[in-house]
């Protein structure tokens, strides 16, 4: 929320029904392990072209200034190993 502000991004905290996410342009999901990953799809539909988006990649690109590393280059090249 705090990234996205200072880059002047919209934030908006609320419930959200399944039609405003099918709706939606985009949509990006935040969590501990992966700290931001996109929501291409839902039940199936894709939520804007099925693709993360902008917006993603803006959020992506600053936290991976703000921390010194290549985020997604990580998560890209990671392997498995459960």
């Amino acid at each position: 929320t705090e990234l996205a502000k200072e880059l002047g991004i919209p934030v908006e905290e609320r419930d959200f029904q399944l039609y405003d996410v099918i709706s939606a342009d985009e949509a990006v999901l935040s969590s501990t392990p992966y700290c931001l990953a996109p929501a291409t799809k839902i039940n199936g539909l894709n939520i804007g072209d099925g693709r993360p988006g902008p917006i993603f990649r803006r959020l992506m690109e600053a936290w991976s200034e703000r921390v010194g590393m290549d985020l997604v280059k990580q998560v890209m090249t990671a392997e498995y190993t459960g």
